[in-house]
């Protein structure tokens, strides 16, 4: 019973890093390109307007990646809860989250733990 409470536990830890780092890759990726906007406008030589609606569009893409983020931290604080109820150990209640994170050249480095 407890091989399969872990393996429950393990499936759903790996789904919700494989979020929260996508979200944080499509974080990365947005904010590059309101950077690449802008230096597309400057080498272009255009007014300072163009571009204007689509650097908005993307602020506001990136705002709502921000909430996406904050919902993915508030879902792995509620699973870590879960897990202490099968009896099993978690990030965030008895040792830190793992170093790796995020990785920006998007290699992603297996979970140790549970939750």
């Amino acid at each position: 019973m407890l091989k399969q409470r872990v393996a429950a536990a393990n499936a759903v830890r790996d789904l919700l890093i494989e979020t929260e780092r996508g979200i944080e890759e499509m974080m990365a990726s947005t904010a590059r390109r309101a950077v690449a906007l802008l230096e597309a406008r400057a080498i272009g030589r255009l007014p300072i307007t163009a571009g204007q609606e689509a650097l908005e569009h993307n602020a506001q893409l990136l705002q709502t990646l921000i909430q996406a983020r904050r919902q993915a931290g508030e879902e792995h604080m509620q699973l870590a809860q879960a897990v202490k109820m099968l009896g099993l150990a978690a990030y965030g209640d008895q040792s830190e989250c793992p170093p790796d994170s995020f990785v920006p050249t998007g290699e992603l480095a297996k979970p140790r733990l549970v939750a």
